[in-house]
């Protein structure tokens, strides 16, 4: 797991412009929550409908980003397609997104989930610089294999140990 969170350190940290670091810290936010929210689950909230997990998550989670969604919004007005597109990722989705990652955790375990928090930016930024034509950054180059090789290390399977004949 260390090798994971070294990668995405170096992902969002080694190319950080000095406007940038608003954008890191709800990043780590986010990735902070990620991490401990299978564990939170798991534990704490295994008997909770999904849905009402799902939902009060994400109405903390606005409650916290609002303010600072106010004081970076925009000063022009926003086009239809702008406003529909974060309807739609808000509403389908995240919404998608959370009813397979509580899947997962059942499925997987909360230790194990918290490796999508690794590859989720990881994946968010290989897109960039495919999708968008981002540049291909050194943080990228160097924290995106690392990443990958934390996250298979992280969640391969210990092989078996055999019992030793007693005498």
């Amino acid at each position: 797991m260390g090798i994971g969170v070294i990668g995405v350190v170096t992902l969002v940290g080694i190319d950080i412009r000095g406007d940038d670091w608003l954008s890191v810290a709800a990043l780590g936010i986010t990735i902070v929550g990620y991490s401990f929210g299978p564990i939170i689950v798991a534990t704490k909230l295994s008997r909770a409908p999904a849905m009402a997990v799902i939902t009060m998550a994400l109405v903390v989670n606005a409650i916290v980003y609002a303010p600072l969604a106010w004081v970076t919004r925009p000063l022009v007005p926003v086009s239809a397609q702008a406003l529909w597109s974060v309807i739609i990722l808000g509403v389908l989705c995240t919404a998608a997104a959370f009813l397979v990652f509580f899947a997962l955790i059942a499925e997987a375990g909360p230790s194990r989930t918290t490796v999508i928090t690794f590859i989720a930016p990881a994946v968010a930024l290989a897109l960039g610089v495919v999708v968008l034509s981002e540049p291909l950054t050194w943080g990228i180059l160097v924290g995106f294999p690392l990443v990958i090789i934390g996250s298979f290390l992280a969640t391969r399977r210990a092989p078996a140990v055999e019992a030793e004949p007693h005498p």
